[in-house]
């Protein structure tokens, strides 16, 4: 008895040594990996900050980082180790803005038909255009093509852009532009029917007022002449303007077209779109803002922020399609990043006007504005007059507008399966939870793939490739222990030494175990009983 307490005490002693030892050991890579939600994440915004979905914070050993949970139809993911998915402000420059390039998108806006609109008369006092159908009707055909930028802000293909992106707009300057040429040869008639005594009053007040000619006078009364022409436009016109409205599909390829059988390829082959909404009076109220619905599923939507908290002196950058910057085939397919600080907030048409020293041209009209966490607090609308010399400024709206008026519409902002899966994958990857993570980038390939995310996801899945090839990959309890080993060189001679006494200690119990159950087993066995003699 004594030799078996001898060794289960020291059996005992071993035990209690190791356990010491471990506790004063780095050994987070043994701690029992977490499985979150079997459901990609869906992340809602609510203004500026996540709005989360929490497990009681007693169950967790980090609320904030577990709290995620799924809001959205269900998309199988992988079983995760140790991982939730990063929030927004946890990304780094390079993930922010491979989170938000597949989503901001170009806007391609095709118009024809045309117009129709009598003739008309001017009032030389007043210049009002009085309309003279008995005169003729005049056409004014439109075949137009403009673009600009946008991004989505829904995974069902809701996006942001400008009301002058998107609108019919252009095409009525086209309209009024032909009635202000026109205006001249109307003007020019009134005059050649008054009488010679008239003429010459006229002349003189008109001379007195505005210049000696008609196109002086022209130019003086511009302000006048536009917004009689805009009154007799919207009373009379007869709008049979047609719209076809695309996004480009970036994965077109274009090798070897000639610029405009580029151009109606890429109209040809755009996602379509329509228009939700916007504010038809936006000239005049400066919200600037419109909501567009693509024919997209899964696609690439961006995070939305606040706009609440910026400054002069901070950071920004914009993902668009400005015209300055094209100079191939790529423009079309490919946003082009500028980065500069907000030089101001000023207020234009009693709206917020967040000034920016970005560049800024024709075509980055509806571009994301981004803080320097990636999350959207402007939409681009304008760019600087410089005709008196000097540099440009860029000008965005607040973000809150777009919001307004995705919330009219009941248009929630939501990442989808491509960002819920790339920040659950950036999330993995950095625990080294390499297959983990390659499934999940996988699953965010599985998004809308004519918007190009495979370019940005292959360098993250190589990553994670590299790492497993290295024997770096931590996707099991005994990836930990193996890992563990492998990073802590110093400490497996003692694991080893601690390994062989507790070998020896087991195999020198089983042997006292092993000698006492014999020697009791010979202390009771009952004698034989005597054979009878015969």
């Amino acid at each position: 008895m004594k030799k078996l307490a001898v060794a289960a005490l020291s059996l005992v002693c071993v035990v209690s040594w190791a356990t010491a030892f471990f506790a004063s050991t780095d050994t987070t890579m043994f701690e029992p990996a977490k499985v979150v939600s079997a459901d990609l994440p869906r992340h809602v915004l609510a203004g500026s900050e996540w709005a989360l979905r929490a497990q009681p914070a007693a169950t967790l050993k980090n609320p904030i980082a577990s709290a995620i949970t799924l809001a959205a139809r269900p998309v199988p993911a992988p079983q995760v180790l140790g991982a939730a998915a990063y929030r927004v402000d946890q990304l780094t420059n390079e993930q922010a803005l491979d989170l938000d390039k597949p989503g901001v998108i170009m806007i391609i806006n095709s118009l024809g038909g045309g117009y129709k609109i009598p003739d008309f008369d001017i009032d030389l006092q007043t210049f009002a255009l009085t309309p003279r159908p008995d005169l003729g009707i005049h056409t004014t055909p439109i075949n137009d093509v403009a673009y600009g930028s946008g991004f989505f802000v829904n995974p069902d293909g809701y996006a942001v852009s400008n009301a002058h992106v998107i609108s019919k707009q252009f095409a009525r300057m086209d309209l009024e532009t032909d009635l202000l040429n026109h205006w001249p040869d109307v003007y020019q008639y009134e005059l050649s029917q008054l009488s010679s005594k008239d003429l010459k009053a006229y002349q003189q007040v008109m001379q007195q007022k505005y210049g000696n000619t008609v196109d002086q006078i022209a130019a003086n009364v511009k302000d006048l002449l536009v917004s009689e022409v805009n009154k007799f436009v919207d009373a009379n016109a007869v709008d049979n303007v047609t719209q076809k409205l695309v996004v480009v599909n970036k994965t077109q390829n274009q090798a070897g077209l000639t610029k405009n059988q580029e151009l109606d390829q890429v109209i040809a082959e755009g996602l379509p779109a329509s228009v939700v909404g916007f504010d038809q009076q936006y000239q005049d109220s400066g919200a600037d803002i419109a909501l567009v619905k693509v024919e997209a599923q899964n696609a690439p939507a961006l995070p939305v922020g606040s706009s609440d908290n910026l400054s002069s002196g901070d950071k920004v950058f914009t993902l668009g399609y400005p015209s300055t910057a094209q100079v191939d085939n790529s423009d079309y397919f490919e946003p082009t990043l500028t980065q500069g600080v907000v030089s101001s907030i000023k207020t234009y048409k009693k709206q917020k006007a967040i000034i920016l020293d970005n560049k800024i041209s024709p075509g980055s009209s509806g571009s994301p504005l981004f803080d320097a966490h990636g999350s959207v607090v402007g939409v681009i609308t304008y760019v600087s007059d410089n005709s008196q010399g000097g540099d440009d400024f860029g000008s965005a709206l607040p973000i809150e507008l777009a919001k307004d008026l995705m919330a009219q519409h009941q248009v929630i902002n939501q990442l989808g399966v491509y960002g819920s899966s790339m920040m659950l994958g950036w999330a993995q990857a950095d625990q080294h939870a390499c297959q983990s993570a390659i499934s999940s980038f996988n699953t965010a390939q599985q998004a809308d793939s004519r918007f190009n995310v495979g370019p940005v996801i292959a360098k993250y899945v190589k990553s994670c490739q590299d790492l497993i090839a290295a024997g770096e990959s931590n996707d099991s309890s005994w990836d930990n222990v193996r890992l563990y080993f492998k990073h802590h060189a110093a400490n497996a001679a003692v694991f080893g030494a601690l390994g062989l006494v507790l070998l020896i200690l087991v195999i020198w119990l089983a042997v006292v175990l092993v000698r006492h159950w014999r020697t009791q087993r010979h202390e009771f066995m009952p004698a034989p009983m005597a054979q009878p003699q015969v």
